[in-house]
């Protein structure tokens, strides 16, 4: 297994995926090592690929692998509406004519 730490700085939909010769499973963890969401095979291959989104801060991602080869591990965040809360309590005045 090995564990990679993914620093992010503004809430938006996190998307991770395995890519390589071997038959991947990846879970993303909060700060504490709670497992938020976990996939097998939904990326290129039998590798794993996992969206979700995410607020800012320090989550890890974890790579389960059984075969001896080579991967690829890469992350991409889109960023969420700066403007937009999360939830009610968060949420901001729209102003629309």
């Amino acid at each position: 297994m090995d564990y990679f730490r993914i620093e992010v700085d503004q809430s938006g939909k996190l998307t991770a995926w395995a890519t390589g010769n071997l038959d991947t499973e990846g879970e993303l963890q909060n700060s504490a090592g709670k497992s938020i969401t976990e996939n097998y095979d939904d990326g290129p291959g039998d590798n794993f690929r996992i969206i979700h989104n995410v607020d800012p801060g320090t989550y890890y991602l974890t790579d389960y692998f059984g075969d001896a080869g080579s991967y690829t591990v890469d992350a991409t965040l889109e960023p969420g509406d700066k403007d937009a809360g999360n939830t009610r309590g968060t949420a901001t005045r729209s102003d629309t004519s």
